[in-house]
């Protein structure tokens, strides 16, 4: 066995000292992130908006793409449900 760590672990730990790539490999994280977000929100029919790394995790908002839209089932269980119903960003991403 051995200890495992996530990545976003590891960035954290690299703030947390100071590390001098810290900065670098944490916006990296998060335009992968970026990337991942796009293509998911593409592939479901939906809008994604900004990953960032924050609190030891990345993450990135999505949001319907027309009134009424359902949360689509395959991530419904990654959230609460019912911050869906926030709108979306009046300024979209430019990746």
């Amino acid at each position: 066995m051995a200890f495992q760590l996530r990545v976003e672990e590891i960035i954290s730990a690299l703030q947390e000292i100071n590390h001098p790539k810290a900065r670098a490999l944490t916006v990296s994280l998060e335009e992968l992130g970026n990337i991942a977000v796009e293509e998911l929100c593409a592939a479901l029919d939906i809008l994604p908006g900004e990953a960032t790394f924050d609190l030891g995790l990345v993450a990135a908002p999505i949001y319907a793409k027309h009134e009424g839209q359902r949360l689509p089932a395959v991530v419904a269980h990654y959230d609460n449900a019912d911050e869906w119903a926030e709108p979306p960003p009046t300024q979209r991403l430019a990746i």
